[in-house]
């Protein structure tokens, strides 16, 4: 049996931007687990084995790579080691995004998510401005670079059961390994709508 589900079994009209759009915000919107989540992007990443002809002129391949979602003159979405939770709110706000962690070095250190900030902070009842933000962030996420696929990001996504994907650059470290430099952010919307050829609406990040 094929564990994947087809297009028949979600209400997702593929040709339509604004329900595809629509269809990951509702999934993101269930938090905690994301169980809708597995629902969804699966069909995403059917998107890759589809005809183009049923998409229209506006459908683009899913092997387009990340880099062309990050722009290196925009202030990168990063607060720092040092800070503490009510600071990376602010960023998350300003950024409209996740925020990734950097120690004072500038290497990746972690991510926080607003499902981060409702778990560990909100549900715990605990002071935005005497928490580190290391205390909440998510250590050592999984990331790509700027010549990861849709595709690929797309799969580690739905395997993985997380919306966003930090990109980052290789480099090498001051104790001889590699270390990773944190270039951008990259969520699920802005994917689908490169794959597509649209520009992200305008939205707070997702959970």
């Amino acid at each position: 049996d094929d564990p994947q589900p087809r297009f028949s079994d979600v209400s997702v009209d593929l040709n339509n931007m604004e329900e595809i759009i629509s269809a990951v915000h509702k999934a993101a919107a269930n938090g905690g687990e994301l169980e809708g989540l597995g629902k969804i992007i699966p069909l995403l990443t059917q998107l890759r084995d589809t005809s183009m002809a049923g998409f229209g002129a506006g459908y683009t391949s899913m092997s387009r790579s990340l880099g062309v979602l990050i722009d290196p003159a925009a202030d990168r979405p990063v607060v720092f080691s040092r800070d503490n939770v009510r600071s990376a709110c602010q960023a998350m706000a300003r950024y409209r995004r996740a925020v990734l962690v950097e120690d004072d070095d500038g290497f990746l250190l972690g991510i926080v998510t607003p499902t981060d900030i409702l778990k560990k902070v909100i549900n715990e009842g605990i002071s935005p401005d005497v928490t580190a933000v290391t205390s909440v962030m998510t250590e050592n996420p999984d990331t790509a670079t700027r010549e990861t696929t849709f595709k690929d990001a797309l799969h580690m996504m739905h395997d993985n059961k997380y919306l966003h994907v930090p990109v980052v650059a290789i480099v090498p470290g001051l104790l001889g390994g590699p270390q990773k430099r944190a270039l951008g952010c990259v969520d699920v919307v802005e994917i689908i709508c490169g794959a597509f050829g649209r520009n992200p609406p305008r939205r707070m990040a997702l959970q």
